[in-house]
């Protein structure tokens, strides 16, 4: 972050270069000024490295390459909503409640379900800007800066001034896609974003007096992200999911760090996919557990589906595999099973996945 701070975009490439597979002598830094136009250097010149961020503001870089994009970009034609997968029509009107761009691994899905099924007449998302990493950073460091009693008066009231005018676009522009999409229940769509939108939609949809199960059986439903803090019911997937009928799901276990996720079944468990050794270890990640019967610990991966960088990574989530193929989906192979919490151990509670991360900054945004 020493790196960013001052400028000093020539450190930080080299140092981006230690940690990837394919040379970074071709990246221009000419212009280069900010995060942003850093990744955006990166980009143009084939590293398409992704974000995750923490609530910090901490910034880690995942590369990958146009290849992992292109595969990436194929399994969601063959798999979306997966174990039915939906065939390439391009007849799904696109409600996407997030920015429209960015360097995340939501905005790369949200693009390759746009490929295969969206109209291209008919895509909606939250706001035409990109999600800027810069602003997400700036809007952790500033809270964290409130909370510790670092910041000044007066920037608390720019931040506040800021965020009051992000809240009134935000909250606008999301009740006219809440509205527009109401109006095109009858009619295939996808439907992407945090869980916390589609319950406001919920909402909204049941006071205009539409009742359960008028959404078209095509439309698909992509949603991530928490509810942390917010005050709607423990069941609000099983509400959301009763008001919409018989629709499509994409549900899945992942990460910004996995080449694809673990989808979920019809068991509602999560299958492991072909490419991808899933490890369990103990509590300190030191030791590896039998990978026999059902076991619960840390979950580790080693994912082959990666060119531009290494595919290894110990995980803070604690979950629990059935290694007995007996999954009652009857398919065969691992499965992890659907509780999955976190180990609350000392920084590993900074990592804020992908969705988290469009959770989290529309979720700020509608906050005044």
């Amino acid at each position: 972050m020493s790196f960013v701070t001052d400028g000093r975009w020539d450190r930080l490439l080299r140092w981006f270069g230690t940690l990837v597979t394919t040379p970074v002598d071709d990246v221009d830094l000419t212009g280069v000024h900010d995060f942003d136009s850093f990744i955006a250097a990166l980009w143009a010149a084939g590293h398409c490295a992704v974000v995750t961020n923490g609530t910090t503001g901490k910034v880690s870089l995942l590369n990958r390459t146009p290849s992992d994009n292109d595969r990436y970009r194929a399994l969601v034609g063959k798999t979306m909503a997966w174990p039915d997968p939906a065939t390439p029509t391009h007849a799904h009107r696109v409600f996407k409640f997030m920015p429209n761009g960015g360097p995340y691994l939501m905005m790369i899905a949200s693009a390759a379900q746009e490929y295969w099924f969206a109209r291209p007449d008919s895509i909606y998302a939250l706001s035409d800007n990109p999600l800027e990493v810069g602003s997400v950073v700036r809007m952790a460091q500033m809270r964290t800066r409130i909370a510790e009693g670092s910041a000044t008066p007066d920037e608390i009231l720019d931040f506040e001034d800021e965020m009051k005018e992000k809240a009134e676009r935000t909250t606008a522009r999301a009740a006219e896609m809440i509205d527009m999409l109401i109006d095109l229940r009858h009619e295939p769509m996808i439907i992407g974003g945090p869980w916390l939108q589609m319950w406001n939609v919920m909402l909204r949809a049941r006071e205009r007096g539409v009742q359960d199960g008028e959404f078209h059986p095509d439309t698909i439903l992509v949603c991530g992200g928490g509810t942390k803090n917010a005050p709607i019911p423990p069941d609000y997937r099983e509400q959301i999911l009763a008001f919409l009928g018989p629709v499509r799901t994409n549900q899945g276990y992942g990460m910004s760090e996995m080449s694809w996720h673990y989808p979920m079944c019809e068991a509602g468990n999560y299958h492991v996919n072909p490419w991808t050794i899933p490890m369990l270890l103990d509590e300190t990640g030191e030791s590896l557990l039998p990978r026999e019967g059902v076991q619960t610990g840390r979950f580790a991966f080693l994912d082959m589906g990666f060119d531009g960088r290494w595919g290894g990574l110990i995980t803070g989530d604690r979950v629990t595999m059935d290694f007995r193929q007996t999954c009652g989906c009857g398919r065969k192979g691992a499965v992890m099973l659907p509780d999955i919490t976190r180990f609350a151990a000392l920084g590993e509670e900074d990592k804020i996945g992908c969705a988290g991360t469009i959770d989290g900054y529309i979720r700020g945004a509608l906050a005044q």
